[in-house]
């Protein structure tokens, strides 16, 4: 199992020129094609979750638009978490597309889901690169800046949510073009499928 420091500012914004990424580099599932690169930057800054992906995209494809739309079709970045001290079948997942369309739902671990609602999507800021670009289909990566206030997490799942050890992974989809089906922490499945969560990684938050 892999281990991460999430670092947690008091005092000044996040730099993200002096925050270590991670590397999405494990590919479970791989049968061919590009391994195309993609990291995370993570912190803690005003009780706001704050990540920073970087991807790699020769085939970026971006059909979803809406929010709650499946997003994993496309050129997609995933994080699931457990925001409590111990392995769970309860964690969130939060899924986002190279346009910066989320879809995000909390499974309790007894068979209930809790999809976001478009009022609780407004707490969430969300920034793509591809947003300023004036001909995507020359960009070879993209860039997604996001914000999930750690209330909101709370607000949803019912649960007080302490900074100390979380459990999570990363993933990053390609679409149909290029699958991908890249993670962090590596996963032992029979066919792809992300929702494994007591394979999530350790995430230490440290001030």
């Amino acid at each position: 199992m892999k281990e991460w420091i999430i670092k947690d500012y008091k005092d000044t914004a996040v730099d993200w020129a002096k925050v270590p990424a991670l590397e999405i580099n494990e590919y479970p599932w791989y049968e061919g094609g590009l391994k195309q690169e993609t990291k995370a930057q993570l912190a803690i800054y005003q009780d706001r979750i704050y990540i920073h992906a970087k991807a790699q995209d020769k085939y970026i494809r971006h059909d979803a638009k809406e929010l709650n739309d499946p997003v994993y079709e496309d050129s997609c970045f995933e994080f699931f978490v457990t925001p409590w001290d111990h392995k769970s079948q309860s964690y969130f997942n939060i899924e986002i597309n190279c346009m910066g369309v989320l879809y995000m739902a909390y499974k309790d671990g007894k068979g209930g889901k809790k999809m976001i609602s478009k009022e609780q999507s407004r707490q969430i800021s969300i920034k793509s690169s591809l947003k300023e670009s004036k001909d995507i289909d020359k960009e070879s990566g993209w860039e997604l800046e996001i914000i999930i206030p750690i209330g909101l997490l709370e607000e949803i799942s019912e649960k007080e949510i302490k900074k100390d050890v979380w459990y999570g992974n990363f993933y990053r989809c390609g679409g149909k073009e290029d699958d991908q089906y890249a993670s962090w922490n590596p996963i032992e499945f029979e066919k792809p499928s992300f929702h494994q969560p007591m394979q999530f990684g350790r995430l230490i938050i440290q001030e």
